[in-house]
């Protein structure tokens, strides 16, 4: 769309009028009348562009995911990590740790964990604290071998699920001027019992 103003007459694409029989009331009609076009023709197409953009997004991530790839590109700066682990009888080991930069999510590091001891299967232990070397790579490899995953658009989660659905992985996403990028992992493992 494109208005062009000369001497004599106002153009707006194929609309033309003569300026001395234009005023304020013209103006704002052309432009009600325009955006009205414009929404009505929006809303015809079933498919928005955050959609796209969503789809391509995540699919673009599986099929890295489903080649066992690397996933730092898909990631910013900074990366919060979040391990979970449920036992029956070890209780829940929980840590959070902030990837700077956020690629290092491709090679093994250091999660500072802490296991609750309250497991429902045994007796209750006192909380412990320790380290864990994580690397994703072989956890894809040993729990991933058929990678299915949902997506949900409102919270902007997908969610990775291995050979079981005890195991997952929870990638959140958050989107920028320039496209989506993932701001956080976590990496989930439930005892089904």
């Amino acid at each position: 769309m494109s208005v062009e103003i000369n001497r004599k007459y106002l153009r707006y694409d194929n609309i033309f009028m003569k300026k001395e029989n234009i005023n304020i009331m013209h103006v704002v009609g052309l432009i009600i009348g325009l955006y009205i076009l414009s929404y009505t023709a929006s809303a015809d197409t079933p498919v928005t562009e955050k959609y796209i953009t969503d789809n391509h997004f995540i699919k673009k991530i599986m099929e890295t995911l489903d080649k066992k790839k690397r996933i730092g590109a898909f990631t910013g700066y900074e990366l919060v990590f979040v391990y979970h682990e449920d036992n029956r009888c070890d209780g829940s080991t929980e840590g959070v740790i902030t990837l700077n930069p956020g690629n290092k999510i491709d090679s093994a590091f250091t999660v500072e964990v802490v296991n609750d001891g309250k497991g429902w299967a045994c007796a209750t232990k006192p909380p412990t604290k320790f380290n864990i070397k994580f690397n994703l790579k072989t956890k894809l490899d040993a729990l991933f071998k058929n990678i299915k995953n949902e997506y949900d658009p409102g919270e902007l989660i997908l969610y990775v699920y291995g050979d079981t659905e005890s195991d997952y992985i929870k990638l959140h996403l958050k989107k920028e001027s320039k496209g989506y990028r993932v701001y956080k992992i976590e990496y989930r493992s439930e005892d089904p019992g």
